[in-house]
């Protein structure tokens, strides 16, 4: 069984993603995120809290998922993206 509470906040996380993935030709994919980002942020900040929670669960999936198809160890993929993209 699923703890709702942990994955409360993954719908606003899914929300922002999908925005990003629906971006229009011609329209900045940022402006759409933003726009979806936005709308969570005017709700208060439970609402931001929530989403920021739901886009941390949201990758965390897709890293166990991308770990599972290729079996390289999370770790080791995250390492890798981390040298492709230093901060």
């Amino acid at each position: 069984m699923v703890d709702s509470n942990r994955m409360r906040g993954l719908p606003r996380g899914i929300a922002v993603l999908t925005a990003w993935l629906e971006a229009s030709p011609g329209v900045p994919e940022d402006e759409l995120v933003w726009s979806e980002i936005l709308a969570n942020v005017d709700e208060g900040p439970v609402a931001e809290i929530e989403m920021t929670m739901g886009l941390m669960k949201l990758a965390s999936i897709l890293l166990v998922r991308l770990e599972m198809a290729t079996g390289t160890p999370a770790r080791e993929l995250l390492q890798g993206i981390a040298a492709k993209y230093p901060g």
